[in-house]
């Protein structure tokens, strides 16, 4: 995990790496990727980690 975001609706969202990609993800997800489910099968698009946080 890169870092943790606070305040969106839904919980927090956290930038994680997996290889050499880059995932936004809220805590049910990132639960999920530490189980070993992969980003393909969560159907995850990846971000730039220095990019500003996007509004969903």
């Amino acid at each position: 995990m890169l870092t943790t975001i606070y305040g969106t609706p839904f919980g927090p969202k956290r930038v994680v790496a997996v290889g050499e990609q880059y995932f936004r993800v809220l805590d049910m997800t990132y639960q999920q990727l530490r189980m070993g489910v992969t980003p393909d099968e969560l159907e995850l698009e990846p971000v730039d980690p220095d990019a500003d946080e996007e509004s969903d």
